[in-house]
């Protein structure tokens, strides 16, 4: 009751454009009211526990479809450690879009057309980037930010 949309465009593949109208702040009442985007290799509704187990330690900022799995295995501890190994860690942020639930549309690679996605690399992170020997990305999420 506190949340109305209605589809105001229809794209390809399924997309559509909608207009969200909120009784009280948007994000609050998404969060309150939403479902967790669970991978669709796991075949079972989401749970409350969920808005914890798959959320990485490196989200920071509201936007994301769902969650870049393969950082879940990480915790700070295993960043303090990677630290204390030599690792420079880089931040970069990744809305990841629609696309990570769709199948490719097309058998030739070159002809693929992805769902947009936002993403954001401070300064900081570039730099570091940058002055790096090796640069290891954890999952397509993180690859798909620094190309």
């Amino acid at each position: 009751e506190d949340l109305s949309a209605l589809i105001v465009g229809r794209g390809e593949r399924g997309l559509r454009s909608v207009r969200i109208e909120s009784r009280g702040d948007l994000m609050e009442t998404i969060e309150r009211t939403g479902h967790i985007p669970l991978p669709p290799y796991i075949e079972r509704p989401d749970r409350a526990e969920d808005r914890d187990r798959y959320q990485t330690v490196f989200a920071k900022e509201r936007g994301s479809v769902a969650a870049p799995t393969a950082g879940l295995h990480f915790t700070p501890e295993v960043l303090d450690a990677c630290s204390r190994a030599g690792a420079a860690i880089a931040y970069v942020t990744l809305h990841v879009g629609l696309g990570t639930f769709q199948p490719l549309n097309s058998d030739v690679v070159e002809q693929v057309k992805l769902h947009e996605e936002l993403y954001s690399a401070g300064e900081h992170a570039l730099d570091e980037i940058a002055r790096a020997k090796r640069v290891v990305a954890v999952g397509t999420t993180s690859v798909r930010t620094l190309e």
